[in-house]
């Protein structure tokens, strides 16, 4: 299964709108690919529940604190950042 988007400019976006006269067509690869979306739904429905998405932004909390820890017991030049799931390691230079 498979999906694809893509995005730009309001100005160029909007010519993409099927109910102007001149809009321009689109014939992408993922375009109205039904059991693609359902399965989208299904898992954002059933399967990434919000007790998921809570256990999984803890998991991250706490993988970026260890991080952190190891980083300055070891004096290590680097910084983990983020949010929730979202990590990010960064070289700190200068010190």
């Amino acid at each position: 299964m498979s999906f694809g988007a893509f995005g730009g400019r309001r100005d160029l976006m909007d010519r993409f709108d099927p109910t102007r006269p001149d809009h321009w067509r689109h014939a992408g690869t993922f375009n109205n690919n039904v059991l693609t979306m359902a399965a989208g739904v299904a898992g954002l429905d059933q399967v990434f529940t919000a007790e998921v998405c809570e256990d999984l932004n803890a998991r991250g909390d706490r993988l970026r604190t260890a991080l952190n820890d190891a980083f300055e017991r070891t004096d290590g030049p680097m910084q983990a950042t983020g949010l929730g799931s979202l990590l990010t390691i960064h070289a700190i230079t200068g010190r």
